[in-house]
């Protein structure tokens, strides 16, 4: 059996299982409101956890798609629920990602774990700095000239408490010494990175070994070119079908097997002295971008990876 976890709104997620349906797998899918659900929709669940493994025992598939963690809402008759009610319940979020063998997902989102398996195995990154110290990023600006920053972990978002502006995420953007000098002595940890003048980003989609990459002419509009996620809807970039070099490939195979992951989207950056400048790699990364466009057709190639390594 092939366990799910998804959000009921993962697009990318029913079209591969449309591919798991055609090969009569066997397979559940888990939403994540299903953990607060009441009343006889409700779907109950317990766990008994064992004091050991049974040597020959079968595994079942797990595969996690944009698992969200749900919040509850602030409690004005007892302050302060709402927190325990989330602590619980990541508890239990995190047993399901347990005993599914997720656990590398959570790790692999961090960006100073992936910088330093990157640079482990061969691939180029920015120049960078981690710091809470606003004398540090003074100078660091100074050095490096145009720097930007982005998130630790996962990308900030917004949600509007009123329930009328749709949830805002943050992206990458640049960061000027004006700027700096309005920040606290010491504020919240943060990332800075020299801003890579590219000529194109790759986006590569990995499943098992294999690399399908796609360039992205982003640098031909200002809106895309620090974060093509500033999607330019009235003049879209162009993307086509690109093939990484061999040694490029190797090296990516190498770190997402450090990674402990065997899928994920990888961003880099094409720069002047046409280097790959690698950024980062998204565990549950948009694979739907690359497929639709290049014609990769990933989503039979990720069913068909699924349905290969179940056991039923």
């Amino acid at each position: 059996m092939v366990t799910i976890y998804s959000r009921k709104d993962e697009g990318s997620v029913d079209r591969v299982l449309d591919w798991l349906h055609f090969a009569d797998v066997p397979f559940k899918r888990i939403f994540p409101e299903s953990f607060t659900e009441s009343g006889e929709g409700a779907i109950p669940r317990s766990y008994g956890i064992q004091g050991h493994s049974r040597a020959g025992e079968r595994k079942d598939t797990y595969w996690l798609r944009n698992w969200s963690k749900l919040r509850f809402e602030p409690n004005p008759v007892l302050p302060g629920l709402e927190k325990n009610m989330e602590a619980d319940l990541l508890a239990v979020f995190d047993l399901e990602a347990y005993q599914g063998q997720l656990g590398s997902i959570y790790r692999s989102v961090e960006k100073p774990r992936q910088l330093n398996y990157a640079l482990q195995h061969g691939l180029q990154i920015p120049e960078t700095l981690i710091s809470n110290n606003r004398e540090d990023l003074r100078k660091f600006i100074e050095q490096q000239g145009t720097v930007i920053t982005k998130p630790l972990a996962h990308p900030y978002t917004f949600y509007d408490p009123e329930g009328i502006q749709k949830p805002k995420l943050s992206y990458t953007r640049t960061i000027s010494l004006e700027e700096v000098e309005g920040l606290p002595k010491v504020f919240h940890f943060s990332l800075f990175q020299k801003l890579v003048e590219k000529q194109y980003e790759i986006r590569t989609f990995y499943l098992n070994g294999t690399c399908w990459s796609m360039a992205i002419f982003s640098q031909s509009s200002e809106q895309t070119k620090v974060d093509f996620r500033n999607y330019n809807l009235k003049n879209r970039n162009r993307s086509i079908p690109f093939q990484l070099p061999r040694e490029m490939e190797n090296r990516i195979r190498s770190f997402m097997k450090a990674c402990d992951l065997n899928w994920g989207s990888l961003d880099f950056a094409v720069d002047a002295n046409n280097d790959f400048i690698f950024f980062e790699v998204n565990p549950q990364g948009q694979f739907g971008m690359v497929s639709n466009p290049c014609n990769y057709h990933l989503e039979k190639e990720l069913a068909e990876f699924i349905a290969a390594n179940n056991l039923y």
